[in-house]
């Protein structure tokens, strides 16, 4: 435009990851059957000189990310993708400022790593219709020592811009960041989801004027978002402070694909562990290279947005529709590949490093297989006395209703169980709950739910459906070594629906402090119809003691979220703690499983991010090992894939 003599100007934000994927393209790269298309070096040069005139710029995170689903040592990683790009075309940015859209929150714990990376400013703008977090436009967020300004904006992110200054739509002074004691504004001329830049220097031009007639007067001009946020650094004391948690309403999501999940943080935790070590470098191009692709797995979508049917939603007719390899289904099944595909070419990328070792046996602890019985003796019981010197107590459904210590302490009792599997479908009576209580405008559904699920399946349940404790073991040895064999209590969940046909949990403890446990599923069959299978710990509460969960390296208070915010669901990166100021208490830790369920009764384990009002006690917590209640970016049944029809994860209790 300034070749054109035009004062009008136009800077292009984008994300990072893909300029640095632009700059540095995997030249054989291919997804899905298609070739990932690299530019010619002559594109490089054009694309680099563009950004050193400031024509192109690009936030400060990678992309619109879930970043709970990562650990804190990829967040670190995934915004240094930013200031590695800032290097290549040699300007250090001030006041960086990451920007996110779509999903609706994110968790405060990332505060201290974007203080470490220099980032001041957060954006967001929240989908269209999801309940957007209670807080300002414009305001501080605070948490332990650290401070930034944040902008959140309900409704959109914001909308298109409008094609008429009398019609401005998302460049409305409404839409604007604006302060009352701020003579600055910043509005957004964002396209919408996949757009691109703007078509033409027409499309441009509009933009301008729309925003001059939404302030008569003022000195309209492109710029950032570091522009914006290192203007109103002059006023950060005057805004107003939220310290409270906001979290991530959409982070369910990530439970639809539980092998991905688990792989995922089998990867993250041999990648650090490598780091911490010494044994590993970001400097190393291939663990460089290697990381850059599994920032790709905490993007908020998984695959696409809807099977484009609404009709075949009973196991009899979903199976017909798989059998016959009905197009639509195999090109949603095709996108969760592709996605998950990205763990694959991370392995890959690695080639002979020794990371990928390490990672290929982290793997191998995932692999189920069922126990060999010969190792163990049946019980005739439901107690088991262990020589570690836990006392334990099972209930028929094959839950934890004693687990005393040697210190006489119980944890457990037949109201506060333990290790309990928790097996829910879901009808439209909690769909319309949720979106009686979740959806912020009508502009289009949201998805969270199953279209026209009532008419095509009069008899769909919202239950929670009982196990039936079949066996109880105990290792011949006399170790503290116990299985336990489960199945469903009504044949139903698991032929009507799609529940394991068999659950076997194991718990081995080798010192009174430690208890870990494995559960494994056989034989789950895959169903349309809503469900969520969970592990649920609901210990008996204690005076003084108090929730915690960990996320991104800090252990975060679930009953101080702001209203909106995610008051029930958090993916935690190791454990939650049940704990006293000297602590003194239990920490339950989940090796594979991110997403976590806070309970407010025992059976309030529902995957639905509601209620959105604070929530003021907690029962305890359930790990939700698989759920498939969203059908849209997500993962709509599961096993997609035959052999994973088992599945295996594991956990601990830690006594302190």
């Amino acid at each position: 435009m300034n070749i054109l003599g035009y004062e009008e100007r136009l800077i292009y934000t984008t994300h990072p990851w893909l300029v640095s994927f632009y700059l540095d393209c995997p030249p054989n790269l291919v997804l899905s059957g298609v070739k990932l298309q690299c530019p010619t070096p002559t594109q490089r040069e054009s694309f680099l000189y563009a950004a050193k005139r400031g024509d192109i710029t690009w936030h400060a995170g990678p992309m619109n990310m879930q970043y709970e689903a990562l650990d804190a040592s990829m967040v670190e990683f995934s915004l240094q993708l930013s200031e590695d790009m800032d290097a290549r075309i040699y300007q250090p940015r001030q006041h960086r400022t990451m920007s996110q859209r779509d999903v609706p929150g994110m968790t405060q714990a990332l505060l201290p790593i974007l203080a470490r990376h220099g980032i001041e400013g957060i954006t967001v703008g929240v989908n269209t219709v999801s309940s957007p977090p209670a807080v300002p436009k414009i305001f501080q967020w605070v948490y332990q020592n650290t401070s930034l300004i944040a902008m959140w904006h309900p409704g959109g992110y914001p909308l298109h811009p409008g094609s008429f200054p009398s019609i401005p739509i998302g460049l409305s002074r409404d839409n604007c960041v604006t302060f009352s004691e701020f003579e600055e504004a910043m509005c957004f001329s964002f396209r919408g989801d996949n757009q691109g830049p703007p078509q033409s220097v027409q499309e441009v031009l509009t933009s301008y004027e729309v925003v001059r007639g939404q302030f008569p007067g003022a000195y309209v001009q492109a710029s950032t978002f570091e522009d914006f946020v290192g203007a109103a650094q002059r006023i950060k004391d005057k805004l107003p402070v939220v310290d409270k948690e906001i979290g991530d309403t959409w982070i369910q999501g990530i439970s639809s694909d539980p092998n991905k999940v688990a792989q995922m943080r089998a990867f993250f935790r041999a990648r650090t562990d490598c780091l911490e070590s010494g044994k590993c470098s970001n400097i190393e191009l291939p663990v460089y290279n290697a990381s850059r692709v599994l920032v790709k797995l905490a993007e908020h979508t998984w695959g696409l947005n809807s099977v484009k049917d609404s009709v075949n939603w009973t196991n009899d007719l979903f199976a017909k529709q798989l059998e016959n390899k009905s197009p639509n289904f195999e090109n949603v099944i095709s996108s969760w590949s592709e996605q998950r595909g990205f763990l694959d070419l991370a392995l890959e990328t690695l080639g002979n490093h020794p990371l990928a070792e390490d990672v290929r046996q982290q793997y191998e602890d995932l692999v189920p297989v069922k126990p060999d019985l010969s190792y163990y003796e049946k019980l005739s019981g439901r107690n088991v006395s262990c020589v570690a010197g836990l006392n334990f107590g099972f209930d028929e459904d094959g839950s934890i209703i004693q687990l005393q210590q040697l210190s006489g302490n119980n944890w457990a009792s037949p109201t506060n169980p333990l290790g309990q599997i928790i097996y829910k479908t879901y009808n439209d009576t909690d769909f319309n709950d949720f979106h009686d209580q979740y959806v912020y405008t009508r502009f289009y559904w949201l998805q969270i739910g199953k279209w026209n699920l009532t008419a095509n399946c009069p008899t769909c349940e919202s239950k929670i459906w009982k196990t039936k404790l079949m066996n109880l073991y105990q290792a011949k040895a006399g170790t503290c070594d116990i299985l336990l064999e489960l199945s469903m209590l009504e044949e139903r969940a698991s032929t009507f629906y799609g529940a394991p046909t068999t659950i076997y949990i194991r718990y081995y403890s080798l010192k009174n402090s430690i208890l870990e446990s494995d559960v494994q599923w056989f034989g789950k069959m895959p169903t349309r119809l809503a469900e969520s299978i969970s592990y649920s710990f609901q210990p008996k509460l204690q005076p003084g003691k108090e929730w915690r969960v960990g996320k991104l390296g800090q252990f975060i208070d679930p009953l101080n979220v702001v209203t909106n915010g995610s008051q029930r669901l958090h993916a935690i990166d190791k454990s939650v703690t049940y704990k006293d100021m000297d602590g003194h208490g239990i920490e339950m830790v989940s090796m594979d499983v991110a997403l976590t369920t806070i309970h407010q009764t025992v059976d309030d384990v529902s995957v639905l991010p509601v209620p959105l009002a604070p929530i003021t006690n907690i029962s305890g917590i359930s790990f939700n090992m698989f759920n498939n209640v969203w059908d849209c970016n997500y993962i709509f049944w599961n096993p997609y894939k035959s052999s994973e029809a088992n599945q295996k994860f594991r956990f601990a209790v830690l006594f302190s």
